[in-house]
């Protein structure tokens, strides 16, 4: 009998509902459903749309019954640091604030003035950076919705409230957890050292559990949910299989995650200095990155050429970029000025004009884009080699592996070798996670099970 196990891999602008099909020795996974979302704007400023995320997922597990019958688990993941606010009768006692919602930077100072990054990084192994979980709570107590938090009794983490919602079991996954800036290193525990000095209730945080553990029963299907990732980066780099430590790899989406595998975190003051994070993997192991600006830039670009073509696609901006020269200039695409949604273009062309830089055609700008992006990862990837030995060749996964010549910039920029994997390595790490946690794949395993549901390219270093 077929195992059905369905992941919802929540991004930040759509969901993906992904049904896997195991029979025991090959995994067939098909999508059942996408659904788009937005933050929208209110007196709270930017928040997430949860309603219609929540419908969504319930959707999505809706239509996977229809198809298949029966599901026997399903697992979700979402992006970090995010998260929701609830009182005792597991209402929302705030909306829910994006990353990108700007009262963390309003008080920003203040919080590096409590919470110092030296002591940040000695307690949780993670860089203070304004949209971190940590930042954001801190804003959120001394700001004018304070007087809400009078009502709170738990904070959880985006994926750890959808779990809720389908199974009415609160739970503190250790992905999504190692993300917040509010947990010990490696995310065994809770802070308290932290969550004193940002004024946050102990009581609201609950035992944080593993990864490849069972939440609940969902209401709606009987199917165990469980903890595959929780963290969609954390998922990705699941779908790696045969990755090892100090192997390289790349989640590349709207974020870019570069870094390596390691077992214990490593919290010495050349990592800190770098600006790297250590984040748990699925196994319990540690994910040693560089969290970076991705193709959001590019994201932003496209958005507004539309709003004067509709119907260029980001298929033809690449093709576009790839008949361009190099300009021979770069920006950093992680400077806070291309954070803020909108007029993107106008910003990387003023940017370029103050350094006598004249980026007129689409074309041009789009490659520009690129190559700060690929550049970027070189020196990402220069800053984890520093720290612990690493592989040759870079393994790729994500959204970003659709695009070929950012592929080949980034293997001409980092001059190692690339090799993309799955455009949507979350939901398949997601589907491997589950089979290994309901007991029917083993852990060590899944190579096989994995090659079919990839399209595997190598982008060799140019110009070497």
């Amino acid at each position: 009998m077929k195992r059905h196990v369905l992941a919802l891999d929540l991004g930040s602008s759509s969901g993906r509902a992904i049904l896997g099909s195991f029979d025991g020795a090959r995994l067939e996974a098909s999508e059942v459903a996408r659904f788009y979302h937005k933050p929208q704007q209110s007196e709270y400023g930017l928040c997430w749309d949860l309603d219609a995320l929540t419908n969504g997922v319930k959707d999505s597990i809706h239509k996977a019954i229809q198809i298949v019958g029966h599901i026997d688990s399903i697992g979700i993941d979402t992006w970090g640091v995010d998260y929701a606010v609830l009182d005792s009768s597991g209402d929302l006692v705030l909306p829910a604030r994006t990353y990108r919602n700007d009262r963390a930077g309003r008080y920003y100072e203040d919080f590096e003035s409590d919470v110092t990054p030296g002591f940040a990084w000695e307690n949780t192994g993670i860089p203070n950076q304004v949209i971190n979980t940590s930042a954001q709570l801190y804003a959120d107590l001394k700001g004018p919705e304070a007087q809400a938090f009078e009502n709170a009794s738990h904070v959880l983490m985006l994926p750890d409230y959808f779990a809720y919602r389908l199974t009415g079991n609160l739970g503190w996954s250790a992905a999504i957890s190692s993300t917040s800036g509010l947990a010990s290193s490696g995310a065994k525990a809770w802070s308290s050292e932290i969550l004193e000095r940002i004024g946050a209730d102990r009581s609201w945080f609950g035992d944080i559990s593993p990864e490849r553990s069972v939440i609940g029963k969902c209401s709606l299907s009987g199917a165990n949910v469980v903890r595959s990732g929780s963290h969609d980066t954390a998922a990705a780099v699941h779908s790696l299989r045969g990755v090892k430590n100090g192997d390289l790899f790349i989640s590349c989406g709207s974020w870019t995650l570069t870094g390596t595998l390691v077992d214990d975190p490593v919290v010495t003051e050349e990592a800190r200095l770098l600006g790297l994070t250590n984040e748990v993997r699925v196994n319990g192991g540690i994910r040693l990155l560089s969290n970076g600006t991705g193709l959001w830039v590019l994201q932003q670009a496209h958005a507004q050429w539309r709003e004067s073509d509709s119907s260029i696609s980001i298929e033809q901006i690449v093709s576009e970029a790839a008949d361009e020269q190099s300009s021979g200039w770069c920006f950093d695409p992680n400077d806070p000025e291309y954070a803020r949604p909108g007029n993107m273009v106008d910003r990387v062309v003023e940017a370029a004009h103050r350094e006598g830089v004249e980026l007129a055609r689409r074309g041009q700008i789009a490659r520009t884009i690129m190559e700060s992006i690929a550049l970027s990862q070189a020196k990402a990837i220069e800053g984890v080699s520093k720290i612990v030995p690493t592989s040759k060749t870079i393994r790729m996964v994500g959204g970003g592996v659709h695009n070929q010549l950012l592929s080949q910039l980034i293997a001409d920029a980092c001059k190692r070798v690339v090799e993309t994997h799955s455009p949507e390595g979350s939901a398949l790490g997601s589907l491997v996670a589950q089979l290994e946690t309901i007991g029917d794949l083993d852990p060590d395993e899944g190579e096989a099970v994995v090659s079919n549901l990839e399209t595997k390219r190598v982008y060799t270093p140019r110009n070497l």
